[in-house]
């Protein structure tokens, strides 16, 4: 497993953005937070991409917004909840990210419409990512890029 700090030299040897998830163990979500998001911008502190810090943490999303409101950030769902919109203003965040399996066409457009990037994890089989690239989702998380592949949205 890389560390923080080598994930950082790939991505800005290659020009890439980091997507860095912050997961705290529970009672420390904003301690975690707040040390995450310190680290990211001290090791991105020369890049010309910043990293974006994602969390299924409330709390500890809120403390990398305070600890770092320069880095971008993302918030990440099991079930899109309805006060979605609410929370992500809150925290400032640029993206949503879902299960997938959770997602529908009118949620993704909803997402989009509001301005924030749509990122669906972790999706697996080439049909649904082709379909959800037809919602106009920004980006997939997925376990098998072996079957994905970079020509993914080619008809077989």
């Amino acid at each position: 497993m890389p560390t923080l700090a080598q994930g950082h030299e790939c991505c800005v040897a290659l020009n890439l953005m980091a997507n860095v998830e912050v997961k705290p163990c529970a009672g420390r979500e904003t301690e975690t937070g707040t040390l995450v998001a310190r680290e990211a911008t001290r090791l991105w502190a020369d890049a010309n991409i910043l990293p974006l810090l994602s969390s299924f943490s409330y709390a500890a999303l809120e403390a990398a917004r305070d600890a770092a409101p320069d880095l971008p950030r993302g918030m990440l769902y099991k079930d899109v909840p309805n006060d979605w919109r609410t929370q992500t203003a809150v925290l400032s965040c640029v993206s949503l990210h879902a299960d997938h399996r959770k997602l529908n066409e009118k949620l993704v457009a909803d997402i989009r419409n509001s301005g924030l990037r749509m990122l669906a994890y972790t999706v697996n089989d080439p049909d649904r990512a082709r379909l959800l690239a037809q919602w106009s989702v920004d980006a997939i998380c997925t376990d098998r890029i072996d079957i994905i592949g970079a020509d993914f949205l080619q008809p077989n």
